[in-house]
């Protein structure tokens, strides 16, 4: 899976015994987990949307566990913040390839006001995005259908 917007990209496949064998050594990805990429492009957030076993190897994917202390959106909005991208030019190790540790995840300075504000502001956000992609959607099917008629006006 890509980091971004949840897309996906290759897939690969494991048998559910490994995931099962590997699962109870790393532990297992859960609904409202965050991963945030730790390599590359440092600091994209994707939240695990489901149960649905899925499993990663990845040693540049830095693991959230959402215990219930907060608000998956509203944290996976933080990732976006200019606070947070401010931050994180400071921190990360740049050299052939960025880098963002599990140590400097640990250290990040964030603010987390209550739950339920944290709650209320998420909501809001993820909502926000919802109605940024039906418009984007809609952008684009307009565009298809400026692209046509401009093709079959000159016909």
């Amino acid at each position: 899976m890509a980091a971004i917007n949840g897309t996906e990209n290759e897939k690969a496949f494991i048998s559910e015994e490994l995931y099962e064998k590997l699962s109870k050594v790393s532990g297992k990805l859960e609904e409202g987990d965050i991963l945030v990429t730790g390599g590359g492009s440092v600091g994209n957030p994707y939240i695990v949307p489901d149960n649905k076993p899925l499993y990663t190897k990845d040693a540049d994917l830095l693991w959230i566990k959402n215990k219930g202390k907060f608000h998956s959106y509203f944290l996976y909005e933080f990732f976006f913040s200019p606070t947070f991208r401010n931050y994180l030019g400071s921190i990360s190790h740049v050299g052939t390839i960025a880098h963002y540790t599990i140590t400097q995840l640990s250290d990040t300075p964030i603010c987390l006001p209550s739950f339920e504000e944290q709650k209320k502001v998420g909501e809001y956000f993820q909502s926000l995005d919802n109605l940024i992609t039906l418009h984007q959607r809609k952008c684009d099917e307009l565009r298809s259908v400026k692209k046509f008629m401009l093709q079959n006006m000159f016909i």
